[in-house]
């Protein structure tokens, strides 16, 4: 739901008296919007203070939880230009934008619940035929959504939602407030706004109501742009009528299959083995991620059940033997290109796109190839999207695979790139050695292939860890970089794995620096 973040809401020029220009409490104001406009890079949220009574300025901004960090500072930089335009000379003021709220004051406001203004906007062009039916929809996912977002400390006053609108439409539902006032003061803030949006807005499709310390909003979730939603027919077609001959992968909520289209574009299109509710949302979140990010080494969604990609990615074949002839076919330079591509798409992931995400199921079976041996990170079913200003998160839900998933995660259900590092880790090693993690476990009788391949490490013989069918075709000097970076991924502490930035820099340009724990 990512539009113009710098599109003003309104603004609030408070009667708390004024400042006289050159002053000291300008001089202090100044500093503190300065502050906050280059915080804004970094961090969704932040408070600032600068100079003693009575001269003292509080200031503070928080931006909407979808809004990545450079839009949200161009919105911070916009709402301090603009604040002290709109409100010169005052020492109280609030300015609301699309993707950011910005307050300042002279006393201090970082827990301080305000009510006033109210400002709505509406798209009147827009309106529901049946407005008491919308308010019953409303009802429910909103008061479900103020309770998640007042007490859930995993939220940080943020969360989203959707509410069914029969027919066939979906209303996108938003609650936030700031993070100073979480608790009860959240929650009687957003009920305060959704009672004066009931008198405000009743029956508009498109409405959003501001207070300076929450907001709520709702739109009509369009459709997915580019996005083809295809016919059951076309899809039975493309892949034979799900022939078990075009089987590329299974995994725990639905089958992969290779695909033509009309016109000869060949696909994948995963089948949802079971229509379970959490199956449902899982695959709904995956069509919703894989539509918001674009990147060469991420699967693009085409359509509904309907990904872009060919071939699976394999280093093995099964869980206790490797195929040779396909062993065969990834020679060390395919592997690298594979490694680095995989690399690349989690970064994307965890910095570069709009949306951080966290992949939460990373391994061989979720990596596909075209056919130029370029890899695509898939399945999304149980990825999750961080808001903005978190590292990580907390599930009570175990989601992944075992083998791959991070200690942490295993153990206490903590979730956060460092996660996504872990099993990329774990992958590596898979994809050097040609073994199975698993394989490595119930064949070799070793603790699992991280432990095997750190003993090989710290004997000496990391060497010996590359898979023989490679022979002597490869470069020794990469391939220890890559063993060196595969083992500071799988590290227990998630604070002593590297990022993904990290990890590209490592076997790129490896200056064995890191130690190994």
């Amino acid at each position: 739901m990512v539009t113009s973040q710098i599109n003003l809401i309104g603004s609030y020029c408070y009667e708390a008296g004024n400042y006289t220009q050159n002053s000291t409490y300008q001089r202090n104001l100044n500093i503190v919007l300065s502050d906050l406009s280059v915080k804004a890079s970094t961090t969704g949220l932040y408070n600032s203070t600068r100079g003693h009574s009575p001269n003292i300025v509080y200031g503070q901004f928080y931006c909407r939880g979808d809004v990545s960090h450079q839009p949200c500072q161009e919105c911070v930089q916009s709402a301090a230009q603009e604040i002290v335009t709109k409100c010169s000379n005052h020492k109280e003021a609030s300015i609301s934008y699309e993707g950011c709220t910005l307050s300042y004051a002279n006393r201090s406001i970082f827990s301080l619940l305000k009510t006033d203004p109210f400002n709505w906007h509406q798209n009147s062009n827009e309106n529901i035929s049946n407005p008491t039916q919308l308010d019953q929809v409303m009802s429910t996912t909103i008061n479900n959504l103020i309770k998640r977002a007042a007490y859930n400390e995993t939220y940080h006053g943020y969360e989203t939602g959707k509410a069914p609108l029969p027919p066939d439409q979906t209303l996108y539902c938003v609650v936030q407030c700031s993070p100073g006032i979480l608790g009860s003061p959240c929650e009687s803030c957003l009920s305060g706004s959704y009672r004066e949006w009931q008198t405000c807005c009743r029956g508009k499709v498109w409405a959003v109501i501001f207070q300076p310390n929450c907001q709520i909003r709702r739109k009509k979730q369009h459709r997915l742009a580019g996005v083809i939603k295809y016919s059951f027919s076309v899809i039975n077609s493309a892949t034979d009528n799900f022939s078990n001959d075009n089987k590329l992968g299974q995994g725990g909520s639905g089958v992969v299959y290779k695909g033509k289209l009309p016109g000869g574009r060949e696909v994948a299109v995963k089948r949802l083995s079971k229509a379970s509710c959490q199956a449902l949302r899982d695959f709904d979140n995956e069509v919703q991620l894989i539509a918001k990010i674009q990147h060469e080494n991420l699967v693009k969604l085409l359509g509904y059940k309907v990904i872009q990609i060919v071939v699976r990615a394999v280093t093995h074949d099964h869980e206790y033997s490797i195929d040779p002839k396909k062993v065969k076919l990834l020679d060390w330079e395919t592997r690298f290109k594979i490694i680095t591509g995989i690399a690349r798409g989690l970064l994307h992931l965890h910095q570069d796109s709009d949306y951080k995400i966290i992949h939460r199921d990373l391994k061989p079976d979720n990596i596909l190839l075209d056919e130029e041996m370029n890899p695509k990170i898939a399945d999304f079913g149980v990825a999750r999207h961080l808001r903005i200003g978190q590292t990580k998160a907390k599930t009570k839900k175990l989601r992944g695979t075992r083998g791959y998933m991070a200690p942490e995660s295993a153990n206490g259900g903590e979730l956060s790139i460092k996660s996504d590092v872990y099993s990329f880790g774990v992958t590596l090693l898979e994809i050097i050695s040609g073994l199975r993690n698993t394989f490595v476990i119930r064949v070799l009788k070793k603790n699992g292939l991280t432990d095997h391949a750190r003993s090989l490490w710290n004997s000496g013989d990391a060497i010996e860890l590359v898979d023989p069918s490679l022979e002597s075709n490869f470069s020794s000097t990469t391939v220890i970089s890559c063993i060196r970076a595969a083992l500071l991924c799988v590290q227990d502490n998630p604070s002593s794995r590297p990022t993904m930035n990290g990890v590209l820099d490592l076997i790129l340009h490896d200056n064995s620096a890191s130690n190994i724990e």
